[in-house]
């Protein structure tokens, strides 16, 4: 999206790869539990975490050895974007849609803060965009043990008021969280101790 944000602002021209013709067809951007700015610090959290350093500095593209890793991360980093001088020198927060950042504090893969630093970035650079906090979740509760446990799925009931945003906005209040609770109920699909369980030991 970054990518095409800078093509965009500066008129050049993208390779034949590009997902959109144009970014004006792009309502809103929505991340979960994602990671914008890959640095040396997040490489040696997912080394002590299991993802060891060669694995990611090749992931990357940026030699075994780490290299590239000047070149490869950057390239990679949404958020480093923001700090480019051409981000500014060409006005490109016009070109950059409403994003939505969604991120579990309880998250042992991948820190909270990556959220938070490209939210602050964003917002600092003029973009339109939101933060919100799942307490105590972790990197998967959102979209795994959530929905296996059932009720409201409160991933869903903030997805479903991005994408159904006119529609809420031609209701009352009240009507429109009733309307959100609706499409965000998902039937059990495990007892709820099981799901619980499997909560406690998930390491992510």
């Amino acid at each position: 999206l970054m990518r095409q944000v800078v093509q965009t602002a500066t008129g050049r021209r993208g390779s034949s790869s590009s997902r959109w013709s144009s970014l004006s067809s792009i309502k809103s951007f929505i991340g979960l539990s994602g990671g914008y700015m890959l640095d040396k610090i997040l490489a040696e959290h997912f080394h002590k975490r299991g993802l060891y350093r060669q694995v990611f500095f090749a992931i990357m593209e940026a030699g075994i050895t780490g290299r590239n890793l000047h070149i490869a991360l950057p390239r990679s980093s949404p958020e480093a974007v923001l700090h480019t001088a051409a981000f500014h020198e060409h006005d490109m927060k016009q070109h950059v849609p409403k994003i939505l950042l969604l991120h579990g504090d309880a998250d042992r893969s991948m820190p909270v803060t990556a959220s938070i630093s490209f939210h602050e970035g964003l917002v600092q650079a003029g973009v339109d965009s939101t933060l919100k906090l799942y307490p105590g979740k972790s990197h998967t509760d959102a979209f795994i043990e959530d929905p296996m446990k059932g009720g409201v799925d409160q991933l869903l009931k903030d997805l479903f008021s991005v994408i159904y945003e006119k529609e809420g906005k031609e209701m009352g209040e009240q009507d429109w969280e009733k309307r959100l609770e609706e499409l965000s109920y998902i039937r059990p699909l495990l007892p709820a101790v099981l799901v619980d369980l499997a909560r406690f030991v998930m390491p992510f």
